[in-house]
């Protein structure tokens, strides 16, 4: 007896575009000519946030006597006059570099600025303000809405203060100052740059997945209040120099404020993470110290982020090309990017994705290894390198790279699928199905990673799982010729002839020059002793042989 024939057929795997999507949606957004407005900045002032409870803010507060040599001041933010604590003038008669400290917590107290010591140390001139809410100040809790507004307002006053340099005020906080300074980046301020140290970049993990959401002064089932509290959602939108600092053992903001710069970074805007030793306490005093540096020499880091401008518009020209199909120029505008910023691995990266589609998988490998040694946590980078290792047979390697990404990111289901895809390649098909299994798991609308799961268990004779597996493929994706006629060829493997001969149909009618579709179906019909219709299949089936 003939067994119905499933000839493995390649699941189609391209090299993926690794521009991501704040790429995207910095060519489709609002271009903003004038670059003192962001698209943040345009939304936010035509909403006005919508407060379900008025209230002070949610902490407890015992107002300190400012120490010697600091006094407290009021400074305007609207309509609202609010305090805050000032260095006094410096000995000397110089204008100095000045700072504004965006306290942690929803509070003020004398330990925030004893926090901040080293800034006075090193010479800055340090404000720490108290916003609304906050410390018997006027105003209503708005939680990172309307105190983003009284820290430009900080900006304002320092510029008026008579020793202060205001061509250097910058801005910094911890926690939910952190945020809070995120999203001043993103507004016209007087500062010249901004740091955030333990910061929050996704306030729909922070709203719903810890207790402060209980906190919200706002409708939490309103998804915009939610997004003008979130940077993550407006990284296109940064307007200065925005240093990330997050402690290694800060485990709730690490991932999401590693996602956050390299979106930033995706969209050519100046932003850089710094992972510094502890958790979000114990990260602080070497975020400071380290931020007082860049500070310090801030005109180097604008001069560097200025050729970093001119490489990314190369870069942009890179993408729109490699969008149309135009490799070979996406590749020039690449290497122009590189040209002027050897350091940018996303030109890199997106290079070797553009090599690979023209088939040159040895010059894209170069390509992504030099990716991966400006930033060696790129899972991106790692699977496309491992893709095209894949593509030149270099199984081995290739199953070393999927495995570095899923390390990085081991929520990343499209690696998980290329690894089964390499695995199905050596015939290790048990371990293959558990990989397309981690795949459709963590994105069950993957229709590839269903086909590639049903022709797993197919090879390991376990055809009822395999049929399951190509339902949900061709649920997901009712057009693919060919998870019809896998699943026809599983179906006739247990002895449904006639359900194999209806999939058979419906696979050439997407495709009826799919020669494999026309053959199985000639084989089921002659285990079913239709002779004459089988042979017209068969015969379908060598004429589309002998034209291919």
């Amino acid at each position: 007896m003939r067994l119905i024939g499933l000839i493995f057929a390649t699941v189609a795997i391209s090299l993926i575009v690794s521009s991501s999507s704040a790429m995207e949606s910095n060519l489709t957004n609002l271009e903003v000519e004038n670059n003192d407005f962001s698209r943040f900045y345009i939304e936010r002032s035509s909403y006005e946030t919508k407060l379900t409870t008025h209230i002070p803010a949610p902490q407890k507060y015992q107002n300190s006597v400012p120490p010697l040599g600091v006094k407290e001041i009021k400074y305007n933010s609207g309509n609202l006059m609010l305090k805050a604590w000032l260095s006094d003038k410096p000995a000397d008669d110089n204008i100095h570099p000045a700072v504004v400290f965006a306290h942690g917590g929803f509070a003020f107290g004398r330990s925030g600025w004893d926090l901040a010591q080293e800034f006075l140390n090193q010479g800055f001139v340090l404000m720490m303000p108290m916003l609304r809410g906050e410390n018997g100040n006027p105003g209503n809790f708005e939680f990172f809405y309307g105190e983003v507004d009284d820290l430009i307002a900080a900006s304002d006053y320092l510029a008026n203060v008579s020793y202060v340099d205001n061509n250097r005020i910058f801005l910094c906080g911890h926690s939910t100052g952190g945020t809070l300074s995120m999203l001043a980046s993103m507004m016209p301020s007087k500062y010249r740059a901004i740091a955030s140290f333990g910061g929050s970049p996704d306030q729909k993990i922070f709203f719903f997945d810890t207790v402060w959401g209980q906190y919200a002064p706002f409708d939490l089932s309103n998804t915009l209040e939610v997004e003008l509290r979130s940077p993550i959602i407006y990284v296109d939108s940064i307007l200065k120099p925005l240093f990330i600092y997050v402690g290694d053992n800060d485990f709730f903001y690490l991932e999401s404020s590693r996602y956050f710069v390299d979106e930033a970074k995706n969209a050519g805007k100046p932003c850089k993470l710094i992972v510094v030793k502890g958790d979000h306490i114990s990260s602080v005093d070497e975020s400071i110290e380290l931020s007082i540096n860049e500070f310090k020499n801030i005109q180097s880091y604008e001069a560097a982020e200025l050729n970093r401008s001119y490489a990314y518009e190369w870069f942009k020209k890179g993408f729109e090309n490699y969008s149309e199909g135009r490799y070979e120029e996406a590749i020039d505008c690449y290497n122009k990017a590189i040209e002027i910023d050897p350091q940018y691995a996303e030109a890199f990266r997106d290079k070797g994705a553009a090599l690979g589609e023209l088939g040159l998988y040895e010059e894209a490998i170069e390509a992504f290894n030099g990716a991966l040694e400006i930033d060696p946590k790129s899972a991106e980078s790692w699977r496309n390198n491992g893709v095209a290792l894949l593509k030149m047979g270099i199984h081995e390697e290739a199953i070393k790279c999927f495995d570095k990404a899923i390390e990085i990111d081991p929520q990343y289901a499209e690696a998980w699928y290329d690894k089964g895809n390499v695995l199905m390649d050596m015939g290790k098909y048990s371990e293959a199905s558990f990989s397309y299994g981690k795949a459709t798991e963590l994105n069950p609308q993957h229709a590839e990673s269903w086909y590639g799961k049903g022709l797993a268990y197919y090879n390991l004779g376990r055809y009822n799982e395999a049929i399951n597996c190509y339902n949900k493929a061709t649920s997901i994706n009712p057009f693919d010729a060919m998870a019809w006629n896998n699943k026809g060829s599983a179906l006739g493997s247990i002895g449904r002839y006639n359900e194999a001969v209806e999939c058979f149909d419906k696979a050439i009618e997407i495709d009826d020059k799919l020669a494999i579709a026309w053959d199985n179906k000639g084989i089921a019909l002659e285990l079913l002793g239709k002779k004459i219709e089988a042979d017209a299949a068969f015969a379908k089936a060598r004429e589309l042989e002998d034209k291919s």
